[in-house]
């Protein structure tokens, strides 16, 4: 591994992509609690009240993962980019 090795500082853009992700993520563990408290009073939907909250988990994790992803798959492309300029300066 190299020994000039840099980190992409955070820029607004991945700032508010996080951000985003955040309340994404809020609004659906939100939403799961009270569609499981909802179900709960009708009763007769056992099932899927104790299924419910895996399922938000779920759901936030995809949230969370694609973020992570995006934010990387940017950072590699602005790498890249900022390795073919120097190549070409040089």
């Amino acid at each position: 591994m190299s020994d000039n090795t840099t980190i992409t500082p955070r820029d607004d853009r991945e700032t508010a992509v996080v951000g985003a992700g955040r309340r994404i993520a809020t609004a659906i563990g939100i939403l799961i609690t009270a569609a499981t408290t909802l179900l709960a009073a009708f009763g007769d939907m056992q099932w899927i009240t104790d299924n419910l909250p895996m399922l938000g988990v779920g759901l936030g994790s995809l949230v969370s993962g694609g973020i992570a992803s995006y934010i990387a798959v940017r950072r590699m492309r602005i790498d890249a980019s900022a390795a073919g300029k120097q190549k070409q300066a040089a």
